[in-house]
């Protein structure tokens, strides 16, 4: 079970940081790793750490950087991205800095195989600006080595290859590839996932219209919430 956290497990927040789970809703995660019919993987957009220290959970699968790294729950990490690949990244964070200098509230999100520009709060027509700006950063620069992703008031420039759905196959694979694979997710970054997931099993896409593969869709995290705890009782 493919588990999405910002839309998925918890609302959208303005800043990442607030996005934290309940203690109620970390009691149902629990109760989900906690039972003998379901693998839970943790997938998320953030690093590897972040994602820990919000989930706050016992030793579980989790995967970060939209899949580039895997983490085992006995803490083995797994680098889904040659490191080869990285050292442009690090160039286009260098050019897109001076994007933000335009725009106290544009901020910058490092990653080890992304970097995400923020512009939630920020006008339209100042946000219309930068983002054109960056794009153009990327596509003069980069067109072939870092691929633009379009988010909900972020937008990511991320290394080629690194998925969410190829992290879920390789998570799949290690567990013997026959179990079948249930996947929810909100965004696009979701997609490569939720295709995965309709091809071995099922998918449910969050989020008020599903324009995606999936075939089931839930409203809001806390309906996921509600569909955790009856699955767990």
């Amino acid at each position: 079970m493919g588990l999405d956290y910002d839309g998925t497990l918890v609302e959208i927040c303005s800043r990442p940081g607030d996005a934290r789970l309940s203690r109620e809703r970390r009691a149902v995660l629990r109760a989900l790793l906690a039972h003998d019919e379901f693998l839970p993987v943790f997938i998320s957009g953030r690093t590897i750490a972040d994602l820990l220290l919000m989930l706050r959970l016992p030793p579980c699968w989790a995967v970060g950087d939209h899949g580039a790294v895997v983490r085992q729950p006995d803490g083995e990490n797994h680098l889904l991205v040659a490191a080869s690949k990285l050292h442009k990244l690090d160039c286009l964070r260098a050019m897109l800095t001076g994007v933000c200098s335009h725009d106290r509230m544009l901020w910058l999100e490092n990653k080890m195989a992304s970097v995400a520009l923020h512009y939630r709060g920020v006008p339209a027509r100042e946000a219309a600006v930068a983002l054109a700006r960056a794009r153009k950063i990327c596509r003069e620069n980069f067109r072939r080595s870092i691929e633009i992703m379009p988010m909900k008031k972020v937008i990511e420039f991320i290394v080629p290859g690194v998925t969410k759905g190829r992290a879920l196959a390789y998570v799949h694979r290690k567990m013997g590839g026959r179990m079948p694979v249930m996947y929810f997710g909100d965004d696009t970054t979701d997609y490569s996932a939720i295709e995965y997931a309709e091809r071995h099993g099922r998918a449910v896409f969050v989020g008020p219209r599903n324009r995606t593969a999936a075939s089931w869709r839930l409203p809001n995290p806390q309906s996921v919430y509600q569909l955790l705890r009856d699955l767990t009782e």
